[in-house]
C-alpha cells in the first residue's frame, strides 16, 4: 500500500494494504477457547471513537491494515495527490503532530440503515466511503475546524463527476440521514472508522479530499483524490 504525507510543507511518502485423543483433546480446545477469549477482548479494548450504536451491516469493510513510509520525492503529476483505497494521507500540523487518514472503500446505493432514512436520493445515487484515521498524542486539532466531517458541515470533503468537474450539489436529506453519522470530533492520540456519504447523480467519478487547515497554521496543504 501506499502512503501520501504532508510535512509542514509537502512531503509525499508512499507506503506499501497424528489426532490427538483423550486429556489432549480436552486440553486443546480450552487452550483454543482462552485464545478466542483474548482475543475477543483485545478487540473489544480498541480505542474508536465515536462508538457506534449498533453494527447495522453496512460498516463491514475490509481493515488495511498496517503500511510502511516509503519517501518519493516526485510531484504528483495531477491536481489532486491520486490515492488508491487503503493508501494512507498524512498531514502534519507543523508542531510535531499528525493525522494520518484513509479511505479503506467507496460504496454506491447501499442500502440505508438510519430510522429516520429518505426513501430515495435527491441526484440518483447515494455513495459512501468508509474511512479510518488516527491522530498522534501531539496532534493540535485546532488547525482543522471541520475536521474531517460529511457535508454540509465539513467543507473538505468533494465528488468529481466523470467529466472531472466538481458536482456543485452533493448533500441531501438522503445523504445526510441514510446511516447514522459517526463523523469524529478529532482529539489527540485516537482511532477512528466512521463514513461520509454523498447524494450526486453518477455512480462513478473521484472522491476529494481538501484540508480546510486555518490560516494561522501557514500550512502549504494537497490535497488527495481517490476514484470510483
Amino acid at each position: 500500500m501506499r502512503k501520501a504525507a504532508l510535512i509542514a510543507g509537502i512531503a509525499i511518502v508512499l507506503a506499501g494494504c497424528g489426532n490427538d485423543t483423550g486429556s489432549s483433546e480436552s486440553s486443546d480446545a480450552a487452550s483454543n477457547n482462552a485464545t478466542a477469549s483474548s482475543a475477543t477482548t483485545a478487540a473489544s479494548n480498541t480505542t474508536v471513537e465515536p462508538g457506534r450504536e449498533k453494527n447495522d451491516g453496512a460498516d463491514q469493510v475490509p481493515e488495511c491494515g498496517t503500511t510502511t513510509r516509503k519517501p518519493n520525492t516526485e510531484k504528483p503529476p495531477a491536481q489532486h495527490i491520486p490515492m488508491e483505497l487503503c493508501d494512507a494521507a498524512v498531514l502534519e500540523d507543523g508542531k510535531g503532530g499528525e493525522l494520518e487518514f484513509t479511505v479503506e472503500a467507496i460504496k454506491t446505493d447501499l442500502p440505508c440503515t438510519a430510522k429516520d432514512a429518505e426513501s430515495a436520493p435527491k441526484n440518483g445515487h447515494i455513495v459512501t466511503a468508509f474511512v479510518s484515521a488516527k491522530t498522534s498524542p501531539q496532534f493540535d486539532a485546532t488547525i482543522l475546524p471541520t475536521g474531517l466531517n460529511g457535508p454540509p458541515s465539513g467543507a473538505g470533503w468533494s465528488i468529481l463527476n466523470a467529466e472531472g468537474a466538481t458536482e456543485p450539489d452533493i448533500s441531501s436529506n438522503a445523504s445526510e440521514r441514510c446511516f447514522p453519522i459517526d463523523w469524529p470530533s478529532l482529539t489527540p492520540d485516537k482511532t477512528y472508522r466512521f463514513r461520509v456519504t454523498f447524494d450526486v447523480p453518477g455512480d462513478s467519478g473521484a472522491l476529494v479530499f481538501v484540508p480546510t487547515t486555518l490560516p494561522s497554521a501557514q500550512l502549504q496543504s494537497p490535497s488527495w483524490q481517490w476514484n470510483f
